[in-house]
């Protein structure tokens, strides 16, 4: 990924950030950012991201996430074992300071270049786009900060040429987040 194309995506992340805030002003939607670290089977994932929710009605929310994740396994087209996947993702979680949560969410630059890609004669659409669902715990450390654990499974969807059979590798992660919320 090119230093404008990252800068851009940065500058987006910023731009969700700060209208979330805005409106946490109004008492109509509240949010956060969070990083997180994650060990997986072979090899280690890092994110940031953003995420809003309605006050009124808490135990749904989305967002967007800028992820890193490098494994010594191949991951990705042409035997790359390193990627930085975006993710548009929703949860579900419960209204309580100990609660478990649910997400899944789906790699934007995937399912973008997927549809602008695809040829009438190729399989369905979405096909090779990667995903991800997780479940985990969060604990309220106080009214600002929570943290959380969790599980993860990826899935990335490749071919290593345009005649070769579509893989599918799956890694499995634990990890942890921190949240700040506003």
């Amino acid at each position: 990924m090119g230093k404008q194309v990252k800068r851009k995506l940065l500058l987006l992340l910023g731009l969700f950030v700060l209208s979330g805030a805005a409106y946490s002003e109004e008492d109509t939607f509240a949010g956060g950012v969070f990083i997180q670290y994650e060990s997986m089977e072979n090899g280690v994932g890092r994110s940031i991201g953003a995420y809003a929710e309605a006050v009124d009605f808490n135990v749904i929310y989305m967002g967007v996430s800028l992820n890193y994740i490098s494994s010594s396994d191949p991951i990705q087209f042409a035997r790359r074992t390193e990627i930085a996947p975006i993710y548009l993702f929703v949860g579900v979680q419960g209204p309580w300071k100990i609660t478990p949560y649910f997400e899944a969410g789906v790699d934007l630059v995937d399912s973008f270049w997927d549809e602008l890609g695809r040829s009438d004669d190729e399989e369905e659409t979405g096909a090779d786009v990667d995903y991800f669902v997780a479940a985990g715990i969060k604990v309220a450390i106080d009214e600002r900060y929570e943290a959380a654990l969790y599980a993860k499974e990826y899935v990335f969807k490749f071919k290593e040429n345009i005649n070769a059979p579509l893989e599918r590798v799956s890694p499995v992660a634990y990890g942890m987040r921190l949240t700040m919320r506003f």
